[in-house]
């Protein structure tokens, strides 16, 4: 009976053993997400200043111990998330296992606005008072811009050019829903990715706005149609204006950025 007995206390030793090994990589780390711009290092233009609305974020891991993990969450009316080291927002912000991470991918996709038809332009009165304004010889050299706010990424700053004599406000707005999709890397530049239960941790999204606009010449950029952007002469850049700069600028968006957890 004495040998049933130490029997059974080794199994129950080796199964709270085993249990306790199997809880240790269910304990969660905190993973606090940023949204960043990288500092402009042109002389043909700065970017100041943006942001993106955020519909899902999904984490994906493959672990050295423990299960690999996946999750979705979806927003359902949309997050903005300004591009600024400081802005936070607890709705990215999640949890996930503890452990060595040889491959760990986060994905965002951002929000489906209804467009405008066209944000550009005047009602009828308005054309009949342009023509009015034609005649009396008081032209303008833009033309109103309706701020529609539907927009799911922006950034703005400002354009140097050796032919004004001061520099000159332009905006970026991009309309159609976007994937980003990155393998996660440490900030040694490793993509196997340590997380501890006891050391909360950033995930830095940082996007290179500068590659953006990289073949953007500063003829194109002195050649760009000026808008009235709430009072002030801007170049927009967007699928309703300045298309050819638009078209060059947005394909490299996706590509543009780097996650690395801190």
């Amino acid at each position: 009976m004495k040998k049933i007995s130490i029997l059974l206390i080794v199994i129950s030793l080796a199964w709270l053993v085993s249990c306790d090994d199997n809880d240790v990589w269910k304990l969660p780390t905190a993973v606090n997400v940023k949204m960043n711009l990288l500092e402009s290092e042109t002389d043909i233009f700065e970017v100041t200043a943006g942001a993106i609305t955020i519909a899902s974020i999904e984490v994906e891991g493959e672990r050295n111990e423990g299960d690999n993990i996946y999750f979705v969450r979806n927003i359902a009316s949309g997050l903005s998330i300004a591009f600024n080291k400081e802005s936070t927002s607890k709705e990215l912000d999640f949890d996930i296992p503890q452990g060595i991470y040889p491959r760990l991918k986060i994905s965002f996709e951002t929000y489906e606005f209804d467009p405008p038809i066209n944000p550009i332009g005047q009602n009828d009165d308005d054309d009949d008072d342009e023509e009015r304004d034609d005649d009396d010889g008081d032209d303008e050299d833009f033309i109103d811009y309706y701020d529609t706010e539907k927009y799911n990424l922006y950034v703005e700053g400002y354009v140097n050019l050796e032919t004004e004599d001061e520099e000159i406000p332009f905006r970026l707005e991009v309309y159609s829903p976007e994937v980003f999709e990155k393998v996660v890397i440490s900030t040694n530049q490793d993509s196997e990715v340590v997380l501890n239960k006891d050391i909360p941790v950033t995930a830095n999204v940082t996007f290179d706005a500068d590659y953006w606009f990289e073949n953007i010449s500063e003829d194109m950029w002195a050649n760009a149609d000026i808008l009235d952007f709430d009072g002030e002469p801007t170049i927009v850049i967007s699928k309703f204006a300045n298309q050819e700069i638009f078209m060059l600028v947005v394909y490299r968006i996706p590509n543009s950025f780097k996650i690395i957890i801190e």
